[in-house]
């Protein structure tokens, strides 16, 4: 038979046997051949005219047809590539890749949810406007909070929708107006999963229930709330439920935490924990608020979005979702965790009957009154980080929201107690806080950040960790705070001129919780006491035998050769 190729898309998401996906160096590639059942050939380069790299397509035979995949790897990040899939008769299409782990620059994102495409008229018009608007925002992918299809075992469902996105001449593409095509990012909703076969979801989207891939400085992990788990109609039983998911998210965010590259947390997935049209007492929402909350505030999850519900929600910042049962926990400082998202992209809105619970923030929203198809479009850019949910009519606002960093960009001048944004050469920094923070600084050129992580005694008692900051040269700096695991909170944080005679003494004090020794340092003529990280454990010697963790002598300017006890 002919090779027939129907429609293509792309995909940011880890696909079979891989752990990781790296949107910054990888793109997926794939489409549908109703005739070619064996491999492909991609071809793409820097320049529509040099296609002069290539990789063949993996198929799998579904329906009439086949599904092909491939893999783009060894790409340059934040760059443009040209590609055409050489049974393609059309013209060379475009992406871009992502910026690199820890880019602090400008990134935008479209989030949606509840597609729920099926052969109605009326959803798939919807539809195509919700694209519409997403795509106008330039995002540099779509992230789907489940329910793209209607019924996920209905091959025109997943046709319907993929035609659309593909462009067929109905509007709706997932192209933006400078001509990138806009990579996919799916997790599971129920309507997926109506039927008895996974096929259709391993062939469109991945067989990967859960993933985690960073953007830049924002690392967007996609969760499975509870549909696999209740996918019981057949024989394909996924081990991916609730708790079955916790080992990977507690990892996740574990070295999330300690990642200097990374500032922003969102996570996603389809049932709310707060929802916007049913029961925030449901089975799936509790098990959201109790098995993942704890999780997502511990370890700093800056947003979260769902879906499922139908309508445009913005829940209020809340404090503890395990145990939140009312106003009271709603909170307005960086803690607090927002849900957002509930849709829908193109199918029927709901009623919306949770507006007016307590869990939502009722007065940031311009429009309620019986909802329309929406999309979220997230702006983040250094700490700012902006949600602004359209009405698919491209200029109804509904909300918008600004989502507070964890990194807290505050230093206090201890003699007037106001705030200012920078510290001078030769400073040290004492930060008063508990829990575990994450220091850095910059001079305010701007060059590299650099980063010193430190661990108060115990997580909730009020300590002091003072930093001394070698080797500056520059006149002025900057410098964050983030607030990491252990519910840290920062009480103060001074900044004053380190001398030789203030720190080159003998200090007395209790051990760190890990049992390592406070240690007196110095290099390059400044001298400071802190947890020693990236020193050797030294105890009763002089000032002049310390050395670095490399053997280096750290000792420059004796000042009064204390030791140290």
């Amino acid at each position: 038979m002919a090779s027939v190729l129907e429609y293509q898309w792309l995909v940011w998401m880890p696909q079979t046997g891989a752990a990781t996906f790296d949107p910054a160096t990888e793109m997926i590639v794939k489409w549908r051949d109703s005739g070619q059942a064996t491999a492909v050939q991609v071809d793409y380069g820097l320049a529509s005219g040099s296609l002069t790299s290539n990789v063949n397509s993996t198929s799998e035979a579904l329906a009439a047809g086949w599904i092909h995949t491939a893999k783009l790897t060894g790409l340059t990040a934040d760059t443009t590539f040209y590609f055409k899939v050489s049974s393609d008769a059309g013209a060379v299409r475009k992406f871009r890749t992502a910026p690199a782990a820890g880019y602090a620059g400008e990134k935008v994102f479209a989030q949606c949810s509840d597609a729920q495409i099926n052969l109605n008229a009326t959803y798939r018009a919807d539809f195509r406007l919700t694209s519409t608007v997403a795509m106008s925002k330039e995002p540099l992918a779509l992230i789907s909070s489940g329910d793209f299809v209607d019924n996920g075992n209905t091959l025109s469902h997943w046709t319907e929708i993929f035609d659309i996105i593909s462009g067929d001449g109905g509007g709706g593409e997932w192209v933006t107006p400078t001509g990138f095509r806009v990579p996919l990012m799916a997790i599971l909703g129920n309507h997926e999963l109506e039927g008895t076969a996974p096929e259709y979801v391993d062939a469109f989207f991945t067989p990967q229930y859960h993933w985690k891939v960073q953007i830049g400085d924002v690392l967007i992990i996609g969760l499975d709330s509870g549909n696999i788990e209740q996918w019981d109609q057949g024989s394909y039983i996924n081990p991916t439920t609730w708790d079955g998911q916790l080992g990977f998210l507690t990892d996740a965010l574990i070295r999330a935490s300690t990642d200097e590259t990374i500032r922003w947390i969102i996570a996603t997935y389809h049932y709310p924990a707060w929802p916007g049209s049913t029961s925030s007492g449901g089975t799936q929402a509790v098990k959201a608020q109790t098995i993942w909350g704890p999780l997502f505030q511990q370890y700093g999850v800056s947003s979260a979005y769902a879906g499922h519900d139908h309508f445009a929600k913005l829940s209020q910042p809340i404090d503890d979702w395990a145990t939140a049962t009312g106003a009271g926990n709603v909170t307005t400082d960086a803690l607090g965790l927002r849900e957002l998202g509930d849709g829908p992209m193109g199918n029927t809105t709901f009623s919306g009957s949770a507006i007016g619970s307590w869990y939502i923030d009722d007065d940031s929203y311009d429009v309620t009154g019986g909802g329309r198809q929406n999309c979220d479009i997230l702006t983040i850019d250094g700490l700012s980080y902006h949600d602004q949910c359209l009405e698919n009519d491209g200029s109804t606002q509904i909300f918008s929201a600004d989502i507070p960093s964890k990194l807290v960009a505050l230093a206090t001048d201890a003699a007037t107690n106001t705030t200012s944004t920078s510290f001078t050469a030769n400073s040290t920094v004492s930060i008063h806080a508990a829990g575990q923070v994450r220091f850095r600084y910059r001079d305010t050129s701007p060059g590299a950040w650099a980063y010193t992580t430190y661990q108060v005694k115990t997580a909730g008692d009020d300590q002091d960790i003072t930093a001394a900051i070698s080797g500056l040269t520059e006149d002025a700096y900057e410098f964050e705070v983030e607030l990491l695991q252990g519910g840290g909170t920062l009480q103060s944080l001074t900044s004053q001129t380190a001398t030789l005679s203030e720190y080159s003494r003998e200090i007395s004090g209790s051990s760190w919780e890990d049992g390592s020794g406070d240690l007196v340092y110095v290099k390059d003529g400044i001298v400071g006491c802190g947890y020693y990280q990236d020193f050797s454990e030294v105890t009763g010697e002089s000032l002049a035998n310390l050395k670095w963790s490399d053997n280096t002598a750290i000792w420059a300017l004796a000042g009064d050769g204390g030791s140290m006890a």
